[in-house]
């Protein structure tokens, strides 16, 4: 077994073997091994806020009692009626929601729904019976972030930070991404002002790329318009057109 697999596998390889009686094989130090695998956890330091949609009291108390042993910090209500879960949603705003998937007037399949339209941002983690393989499946497809068994609770807390984790990796993606959406636009208005054209040039590959008022200033249009350098000389005046050539030269075509 190799020692980076054992509980202080490396105190336990540099002790040398006790000696047992004359005439016994020597006796190795014990090593603790942890008794159950634990899914690997990204840690969240922050503390959390948790709803729990969950009609049996006992049941949430094991939840939040799994999640505060793992060492999570967090704040949690319950939620037991659909009236509840959806007024608490709005006014506690959680960082995710674990739901049961069936309720007296409410199934997890429709908070699911209830929360990914309203609060898309919200992930929500099933914590439910056993489902049949295609009830799961359906429940995963409907966008929850995961499905833990209430046999298997030992999951949840890697469950929790995984999916407020994926959830922040998918907010931060849309946060850049209109956040470059602004910049170009401001970039395009800039250019339409000043009346300069920007071009990118990938030397190795040749591929050229030109910005909207690059094309204005050429009288071309992007749909009808491929940007090559034969056509960008095409586009020079005939009088600058030998120096441009001389200054091309050698360059990838």
């Amino acid at each position: 077994m190799r020692a980076d697999r054992i509980r202080g596998g490396a105190d336990v390889a540099a002790r040398p073997p006790a000696r047992g009686p004359p005439g016994l094989a020597p006796v190795r130090p014990p090593v603790a091994l942890s008794p159950r695998s634990t899914p690997a956890r990204t840690r969240i330091t922050r503390s959390l806020k948790i709803l729990i949609l969950e009609d049996e009291t006992s049941v949430a108390e094991l939840i939040t009692r799994e999640l505060h042993r793992a060492g999570l910090e967090f704040t949690a209500k319950q939620a037991s009626r659909r009236a509840d879960f959806a007024a608490t949603l709005e006014s506690f705003l959680p960082d995710v929601v674990l739901a049961d998937n069936k309720l007296a007037d409410f199934t997890g399949e429709q908070a699911l729904e209830h929360v990914r339209r309203l609060h898309p941002e919200i992930p929500v983690v099933m914590v439910s019976d056993a489902l049949g393989e295609e009830a799961a499946a359906e429940l995963l497809k409907a966008a929850a972030r995961d499905f833990v068994l209430k046999s298997n609770l030992l999951r949840l807390p890697s469950a929790v930070e995984r999916a407020i984790s994926v959830e922040q990796g998918v907010r931060a993606r849309k946060s850049a991404e209109a956040a470059l959406r602004v910049s170009n636009a401001l970039l395009q208005t800039a250019e339409r002002i000043a009346h300069i054209g920007a071009f990118d040039w990938k030397i190795a590959g040749g591929e050229i790329v030109w910005s909207e008022e690059t094309y204005r200033i050429f009288g071309r249009s992007p749909g009808e318009f491929a940007p090559s350098l034969a056509g960008f000389v095409a586009c020079v005046h005939p009088d600058d057109r030998g120096r441009v050539r001389t200054g091309l030269a050698g360059k990838p075509r």
